[in-house]
Order: C-alpha cells, then structure tokens, then sequence
C-alpha cells in the first residue's frame, strides 16, 4: 500500500499520518535544534506543500486526498 503523499523532511521530524475517506492529517514534530522544512508532495498530481517548521516546534497539515489541496494548517502559534 503506498501512501498518498510522499515526505521529505529531515531526520529530527517526525511525521505522523492519519488518513480518512477524504483526507490526510499530518501532524509534523521537530525534535531538532534548528528551523526546517517538511515537503509533502501529492502522489498522483505531484502537487507539493513546503511547511516551515521552526526549531523544536509542530504543525498540523490537513490535506485533501482527491487534488491535494490543503483544507487546513494549524502551527504551535495558533495560526494558519
């Protein structure tokens, strides 16, 4: 089964996945000392969303599995 949306992060975050009928949640978790960068890029459009994510920091990406389209973003400030 390959997943829906392919990641490129480094290795100090940590990306875990929730899938439902019409999205995915990723909830992105960085455990290093310096701000970062998660790719998630849409298998099938190749429609890609670049996340910063700053030094031991998270964020909450939902995106939609049908164009890949972000439906929501909620980072540790509280914002989109």
């Amino acid at each position: 089964l390959d997943p829906l949306f392919a990641a490129e992060r480094p290795p100090s975050v940590l990306v875990h996945t929730a899938v439902y009928a019409d999205a995915v949640l990723y909830t992105l978790i960085s455990e290093g000392a310096q701000d970062s960068t998660v790719t998630l890029t849409q298998r099938g459009s190749g429609i890609a969303h670049r996340i910063p994510l700053p030094a031991q920091g998270t964020d909450m990406v939902f995106l939609r599995r049908g164009d890949g389209a972000m439906i929501a973003r909620m980072n540790e400030e509280g914002g989109e």
